[in-house]
């Protein structure tokens, strides 16, 4: 299969929205109360896509047209990387990890990332390193815990 990554554009938001959401929902579902998953969908608005996407920092894979993967990457700090639902464990998130650390590498020694529950094996399986454990309280007092980590790159 050949995938194409490119820098979203306006006409993306949707497409890139609608991948975040499903992601979410069937994700993180089984990892999280249902208090923080409506955190994580309120947090990923189309707004909020929008004006990372104005800023130049949203970067979408495609495989035939078809959106499958997304990250969001300011300055050395990786976020909103997700992949859809049904391509997990198929290799799309390494190809697009790979494409975010070389994207970073270019002009820092390390990247930075909040780990959800869901993405931390495979963030330390690519080498990224726990720097602090963090937690966010959202509605009805639940907490949504996560790890800040780290990736040094040899310059």
């Amino acid at each position: 299969m050949t995938y194409e990554i490119t820098t979203a554009v306006p006409a993306d938001v949707d497409a890139v929205q609608n991948l975040v959401h499903s992601t979410i929902k069937s994700v993180y579902t089984g990892c999280y109360s249902p208090e923080v998953v409506k955190f994580f969908l309120d947090y990923n608005t189309k707004e909020i896509i929008a004006a990372d996407i104005a800023l130049g920092v949203v970067h979408v894979m495609w495989e035939n047209g078809v959106p499958v993967a997304t990250v969001t990457i300011k300055d050395n700090v990786i976020r909103r990387m997700f992949v859809a639902d049904t391509l997990l464990g198929k290799g799309i998130g390494g190809k697009l990890m790979d494409f975010a650390e070389a994207f970073i590498a270019k002009n820092y020694s390390f990247a930075r990332l909040d780990a959800s529950l869901p993405g931390y094996s495979f963030y330390f399986r690519r080498g990224f390193r726990t720097e602090e454990c963090g937690y966010r309280e959202v509605e009805g007092g639940k907490r949504l815990f996560y790890q800040v980590m780290r990736k040094s790159f040899n310059v």
